[in-house]
C-alpha cells in the first residue's frame, strides 16, 4: 500500500458505507481515498486496513474486501485462508462503529454493520468460515446468526446443518420472534436440500414456537416488546409456521385447523396447506366453512379460493362452488384467475357471460384473464363475435353500459396489440360520438396502424375538415406526452 501511514490516517477521520449521504469531509475520503484504493483491486490493501485491529479502520477494511470481491468465484490458497480469518474475527466483533447518513447518526457493531455483506459474497468464499462461526459460537442465538443460518449455511446439503438448527432452536428466546422466522425458514431450506432426520425433534421444536407465539400475544406482559410490535412478528411467523409445517410434512393437521379456525388476515400461502392435507376431512371442512364468514374479507376469500382448487377433486362440485363465490363476491384479483386457468375451470361461455353481464368486477376480470391468456382471445371466435358486436353497436346517447363493454374491448385491442382488429377501431371512431371512445379508438390506429389503415383514416380526415382537426390536434398531444395515452 502506498503512502500507508498517510492512508491510515485520513481513514481514521471518519467512516461512511457510500458516499451518497456522508458529510462532505468524509464523503471525500470516501472517493479520494477508499475508492481508489478499491479501484486498483489489491486484496491485499484491505486485508492489512482491516488487520489494523481499530473498529474504524475495520470498518472501511471489510468494506474495501466486500467491494473486491463483490462477484468473485474463488480465490488462491493464501488469500482464502486470510479471509477465513478475518470473517471470523468480524462475526465476533461487538465493538461499534458511528457514521452519518445525512443528519441520521448510525452506531452499529461491526458484526451487525457487516454481516449482511459476508452473506451478499460468493457462498464458495465464505461458507466454511460462516459455517465454523456458527458451530463454535457460544452466545444465545441473534438476528445476526439466524440470518447467517438461513441465508448461507441451510442453503448448502450438509449433514451438519440439520442438528446446528435444531441445537440453535433449542436456545432460542422466547420473544425473539425474527430469529424464530430464520430458523424456520432455514429448516425449510435444508428440507428442500436433503431428506430430515430429525423429523420429530423439528416437530416438536414448530409447536413449542407455536405455543409460545400464541401465549405471548394473549399475555403481551410477558415480554418487554410493545404489543403493536409483538402483534407484527406473531402474524408473521405463525403462519410461515403453518405453511413450512406442511411443506416439510410435519403432521401439525391439529395445529393448522385451529390457526385456520380463527384466521382472518390474508394468507396467500394456503394452497401449499391445503396440498398437504387435501385428503382430511377436517380440513376440507373447515375451508368450507370458512366460505360462510368471509363476506367482507375478500383478500382472505380469494386464498380459501386458491385452497379449495388444490381440493376439486376431493369435494364434489367444487368447481362450481368456486365460480360461485366469485360471482357472489365479485372477485377479479389476478393470482385467483390464474389459478383457475390452471385448474381448467374458466372457459369461453363463462367469459361471454361476465361481458354480457357487463358488470364493472366481470369486465375487469375479462381485461385481467385475457392480459394473462391472450391466445384465447384468437381461440375463441364466438367472444370475438361478441366484442365486434359491441364496437359496432351505436346509441346516441350511449348508455353507460354500452360505454363500459366498449371502452374494455378497446382495451383488449391495444391491451393485447390485435392489429386485425383495427378496422373495428376506423368504424367506431367514424360513428361514434362519446369523445373517450373516440381517443382510445384513435390511439389505437395511430399507434398500432399500418399504412393500409393510414390511408384509410387520411380519407376520413379529408371528408371532414373538423375530423381533420381533431386527429392533428391529438397527434400533437401524443407527441407532446411521448406516446403515452391512459386509456
Amino acid at each position: 500500500m502506498r503512502n500507508k501511514e498517510s492512508t491510515l490516517r485520513k481513514l481514521r477521520q471518519g467512516y461512511c458505507p457510500q458516499e451518497l449521504g456522508a458529510k462532505p469531509k468524509i464523503a471525500s475520503i470516501y472517493k479520494s481515498v477508499f475508492k481508489r484504493l478499491v479501484d486498483y483491486r489489491n486484496l491485499h490493501d484491505f486485508f492489512e486496513i482491516y488487520n489494523t485491529g481499530e473498529p474504524i479502520l475495520k470498518a472501511w477494511g471489510f468494506l474495501g474486501i466486500y467491494q473486491i470481491l463483490e462477484g468473485k468465484e474463488s480465490l488462491n490458497e493464501k488469500d482464502s485462508q486470510e479471509l477465513h480469518k478475518i470473517i471470523i474475527d468480524l462475526l465476533n466483533e461487538e465493538r461499534e462503529v458511528t457514521y452519518y447518513s445525512g443528519s441520521v447518526k448510525t452506531e452499529v457493531s461491526l458484526r451487525d454493520h457487516h454481516s449482511i455483506r459476508v452473506i451478499s459474497l460468493e457462498s464458495s468464499l465464505v461458507y466454511e468460515p460462516v459455517l465454523e462461526y456458527c458451530v463454535s459460537a457460544k452466545s444465545d442465538p441473534d438476528e445476526v446468526k439466524g440470518e447467517l443460518l438461513e441465508e448461507m449455511v441451510s442453503k448448502r446439503d450438509n449433514p451438519q446443518v440439520e442438528s446446528l438448527l435444531l441445537k440453535y432452536a433449542d436456545n432460542v428466546r422466547g420473544e425473539d420472534y425474527r430469529v424464530k422466522l430464520h430458523l424456520v425458514h432455514a429448516f425449510e431450506n435444508l428440507g428442500q436440500l436433503q431428506e430430515l432426520k430429525e423429523t420429530e425433534a423439528i416437530q416438536a421444536i414448530f409447536k413449542a414456537f407455536l405455543k409460545q407465539v400464541q401465549r405471548s400475544l394473549r399475555d403481551p406482559k410477558e415480554t418487554q416488546l410493545k404489543i403493536e410490535e409483538l402483534t407484527r412478528r406473531k402474524k408473521t411467523l405463525e403462519p410461515e409456521l403453518i405453511r413450512i409445517a406442511a411443506v416439510l410434512h410435519l403432521g401439525l393437521e391439529e395445529e393448522t385447523l385451529t390457526f385456520l379456525e380463527s384466521l382472518e388476515a390474508p394468507f396467500h400461502e394456503l394452497d401449499q396447506v391445503a396440498e398437504e392435507y387435501k385428503n382430511s376431512k377436517k380440513f376440507q371442512s373447515l375451508l368450507l366453512q370458512k366460505l360462510t364468514t368471509l363476506e367482507k374479507n375478500p383478500l382472505l376469500m380469494c386464498d380459501v379460493l386458491r385452497a379449495l382448487i388444490v381440493l376439486q377433486n376431493e369435494i364434489p362440485q367444487c368447481s362450481d362452488l368456486i365460480i360461485e363465490k366469485v360471482n357472489e363476491h365479485k372477485l377479479n384479483d389476478a393470482g385467483l384467475i390464474i389459478e383457475l386457468e390452471k385448474a381448467d375451470i374458466i372457459d369461453e361461455s363463462l367469459i361471454r357471460n361476465y361481458l354480457e353481464q357487463g358488470h364493472e368486477w366481470q369486465l375487469n376480470f375479462i381485461r385481467e384473464y385475457l392480459n394473462v391468456h391472450p391466445e384465447k382471445l384468437n381461440q375463441w371466435s364466438a367472444f370475438q363475435s361478441d366484442a365486434k358486436k359491441i364496437l359496432h353497436t351505436f346509441e346516441a346517447p350511449i348508455s353507460d353500459d354500452l360505454k363500459e363493454k366498449k371502452r374494455l374491448v378497446l382495451r383488449l385491442i391495444i391491451d393485447l396489440e390485435k392489429l386485425d382488429l383495427l378496422e373495428e377501431c376506423l368504424e367506431l371512431f367514424k360513428n361514434e360520438e362519446d369523445d373517450d371512445l373516440k381517443k382510445i379508438a384513435l390511439f389505437a390506429l395511430l399507434k398500432y396502424g399500418n399504412d393500409e389503415i393510414w390511408m384509410k383514416l387520411r380519407k376520413v380526415m379529408e371528408k371532414d375538415s373538423a375530423t381533420g382537426k381533431y386527429v392533428k390536434k391529438f397527434w400533437d398531444r401524443l407527441e407532446r406526452r411521448e406516446w403515452q395515452f391512459h386509456y
